[in-house]
């Protein structure tokens, strides 16, 4: 059921605003290290990424709707999750989203969201932009259920490292009054390569 909720398309657009926002950022870390998810890093042919990603339990999972490169399943801070990549025409990877199994109770995806904030700041540090937005009659949890299904709620908390970013979110899914928690995370140069690209094209 989970992984029908996923939709690809969602999951492409979240990836594309993101490299349209990357050259807003500044500096933050003293790190050197490129990011990592689950050990590897972020950085370099997406396919060995993937062949590392298999090796840590995780297991193919293919769309519905046609894409570059499959998904992942596996378990992610103890939860299930979804694993999606994207890479630049020469199969550098530059993005990775984690998507968790969805909620349709405020209060334990709320739990969940400040969880995760709380163990990527005790590592990365301070974040470097936290949002924290929602309607006036968003007042109970099925207020605020009813409220993010409408794309009126933004709970977002920003890290930067020298290599690349992080973003953890609460986002919607298409079933009703699902929600998830998505994470974010960038290869700041890849990326950076990408959008000069971008900028090349138009």
């Amino acid at each position: 059921v989970f992984l029908n909720m996923v939709n690809m398309k969602k999951i492409v657009g979240v990836l594309l605003l993101l490299v349209v926002s990357t050259m807003k950022m500044m500096l933050f870390s003293q790190s050197d290290e490129p990011l990592k998810f689950k050990g590897i890093p972020i950085k370099g042919n997406v396919y060995e990424f993937c062949r590392a990603l298999e090796k840590k339990g995780f297991e193919k999972y293919e769309f519905s709707v046609e894409s570059t490169f499959d998904g992942y399943v596996g378990i992610f801070l103890e939860r299930e999750a979804i694993v999606s990549l994207a890479a630049d025409e020469e199969n550098n990877i530059h993005s990775l989203v984690v998507l968790f199994k969805p909620y349709t109770d405020w209060k334990y995806l709320y739990e969940q969201y400040t969880g995760c904030v709380e163990l990527y700041t005790a590592k990365y540090g301070e974040p470097v932009n936290s949002v924290a937005e929602k309607p006036e009659y968003a007042t109970t949890e099925t207020s605020m259920m009813l409220a993010l299904e409408e794309g009126l709620v933004k709970y977002m908390t920003e890290y930067e490292t020298k290599t690349g970013y992080i973003e953890i979110y609460i986002q919607k899914l298409d079933a009703l009054y699902n929600g998830t928690i998505a994470i974010v995370y960038r290869d700041r140069e890849t990326l950076e390569k990408v959008y000069e690209k971008c900028l090349e094209d138009i």
